[in-house]
């Protein structure tokens, strides 16, 4: 049997119904399969990816059945396959690696020193190679088959591809699972990122001692991580099953421009899933005010609610710090003065900016990509919800953003409706009016059918007259002839 796909450690088998994955122990780095092998590295990998599957399978479905030869086909009932073997679903695969770097090393390094980026976010002058960076940031590439490379790719490019693969839906769950986790998983975050790093430089110490001259020790290092990752503790234990999701969630809370970025695209995939993809009678993205201000969204509403404009970015620095689990309550409180205080200067901006007698409408809109912010903010600050309304500014989640837009769009709709009813009743009352001409013009036709008809009758009548005269005549003449002869 022959693989159907392989990849730099991994081959791929047909089974039928479901797929054979083999991870082999072949040695990948920096897209390059070196010549030696660490024996019994497959068999690390596929019992650690079992483990986290078993654990996280009632969070979240995976594509596992079983890794117990015995339900494979006589072919893998090997040695060589035993332990190194996962018989899974048939699923669709999104082709992206979700990459978190907190040093520039690698593919990064090569990046940096071209043109001072990593998959388009500016890094600081002045880097070495493999410093570390100020913070984590999120560098999606390509996920390439065997004998090809992986290509780094933006943070919108990443969007692209997802958005070919998955459904709005199932995009919308996703977005809502990482903000009902964000306040545990930010610190969690950090503290496993630290854990991680510190293990993976202590098995990378012990490769490059040991990779050419005993394998036998590197194989107790693996055996060695796989024990200490299980004893990670709960949080860290979703994570794994959730890395996607773990990624965007940090860029969103660390990086304003990717939460800008992440912001937009929310109020984009609402306004197109209500009024569609692109619709500029009702609506439009970065839109030019007269002021020259550029409004993230504006929704052309019927009147009298008009030009609605819409801010899709949001002040979290100081909403990420007041929910972290190791501050004093002291500093928590201080944080949310900090918080309420940024929000009511964002408030301000919006009313300011966004509010433009004879152009747009009397109020505004601050949407928040997170419903667990919008909550936050209603249970616990509901002076920001009195401060926001005296500025005719008005604070919305995807959900009630979706419910407002679906009334503007129900309106218009009804203004469409009363617009072609109006242009029929207009119509009809027309037609009627050409029927009522009709109908004279027809009644006075009529008439003078009647009139003609009765001078046919009456011609008729002559003709009979004229035509028994004429008879008449005739026979007179013959009688007169007859007694002329006599």
């Amino acid at each position: 049997m022959k693989p159907i796909k392989e990849g730099k450690v991994r081959e791929i088998y047909d089974n039928g119904d479901s797929l054979i994955m083999v991870a082999t122990d072949r040695i990948s780095c920096f897209d390059v399969i070196l010549k030696n092998i660490v024996s019994k590295k497959g068999t690390v990998l596929t019992q650690m990816s079992k483990f986290w599957f078993d654990l996280t399978k009632d969070i979240l479905p995976n594509h596992m059945i079983s890794t117990d030869v015995k339900d494979m086909p006589e072919f893998f009932q090997k040695p060589e396959y035993d332990g190194n073997s996962m018989m899974c679903k048939k699923l669709e695969m999104l082709p992206i690696e979700c990459i978190v770097r907190g040093y520039i090393t690698g593919s990064g390094w090569a990046s940096y020193k071209e043109n001072g980026t990593v998959c388009g976010i500016k890094l600081p002058e002045g880097l070495v190679e493999s410093d570390k960076l100020p913070e984590p940031i999120y560098t999606p590439s390509t996920k390439a088959d065997l004998g090809d490379h992986d290509e780094n790719i933006s943070f919108e490019q990443s969007i692209e591809h997802l958005e070919k693969y998955l459904r709005r839906d199932i995009i919308r769950e996703i977005g809502d699972f990482k903000l009902n986790f964000s306040r545990d998983l930010t610190s969690d975050f950090d503290k496993l990122n630290d854990r991680i790093e510190h293990k993976l430089n202590m098995i990378n110490d012990k490769v490059n001692e040991r990779l050419d001259v005993n394998f036998e020790k590197t194989n107790k290092t693996f055996a060695s991580v796989l024990e200490r990752l299980a004893k990670i503790d709960e949080a860290q234990k979703k994570i794994d099953g959730l890395s996607n999701d773990i990624v965007s969630l940090q860029s969103v809370l660390t990086d304003k421009k990717s939460r800008g970025i992440f912001g937009e695209v929310n109020l984009h995939q609402i306004l197109s899933s209500v009024f569609g993809e692109k619709n500029d009678k009702v609506y439009s993205l970065q839109y030019s005010l007269s002021t020259g201000v550029i409004a993230d969204a504006i929704v052309f509403a019927p009147s009298p609610l008009g030009r609605i404009c819409i801010d899709s970015k949001f002040p979290l620095e100081n909403y990420r710090y007041m929910l972290e689990k190791g501050i004093t309550d002291e500093e928590r409180i201080r944080r949310e003065k900090m918080f309420e205080s940024d929000v009511k200067k964002h408030i301000d901006a919006i009313g300011s900016k966004y509010i433009i007698s004879g152009e747009t409408s009397d109020e505004a809109i601050m949407f928040l990509p997170a419903e667990a912010i919008f909550a936050e903010i209603n249970a616990y600050h509901p002076n920001l919800i009195n401060y926001a309304y005296s500025r005719h500014v008005y604070i919305a989640s995807p959900t009630t953003l979706m419910s407002l837009l679906t009334l503007v769009q129900a309106i218009l709709m009804g203004m469409e409706r009363d617009k072609y009813t109006s242009i029929i009743h207009t119509e009809l009352n027309k037609l009627g009016e050409e029927f009522m001409r009709y109908k004279e013009r027809w009644d006075k036709l009529s008439q003078h059918m009647e009139t003609v008809n009765k001078d046919v009758r009456d011609i008729h009548i002559t003709t009979d007259k004229i035509s028994k005269r004429f008879d008449e005549i005739s026979n007179v003449n013959i009688e007169k002839n007859k007694e002329i002869r006599e």
